[in-house]
């Protein structure tokens, strides 16, 4: 085999080598931004319950046409959460 020939497939080699390492990285890049979109969902979902826990107590001390309204308000945000 030609010399320039085998140095041109041992460079074709590399390029197809490199081209499967960086679909590799693409993917591995795709699970990562997806588990870090996990992880800010849990912590939106967990700083609710947080807010949550620290005001429903009031709420049912306020007379029922504050209570609904807070319901909205709470169903509005959740909304707002989800659409995030």
């Amino acid at each position: 085999m030609d010399e320039e020939l085998l140095g041109c497939l041992v460079e074709l080699q590399a390029i197809v080598v490199l081209h499967d390492l960086e679909q590799a990285l693409d993917r591995q890049l795709r699970v990562v931004c997806q588990q870090q979109q996990d992880v800010l969902e849990l912590e939106r979902r967990r700083m609710t319950l947080v807010h949550d826990d620290e005001v429903r107590p009031f709420q049912h001390r306020a007379p029922r046409g504050l209570q609904q309204n807070w319901r909205l308000l709470e169903l509005g945000h959740m909304l707002q959460l989800h659409a995030a």
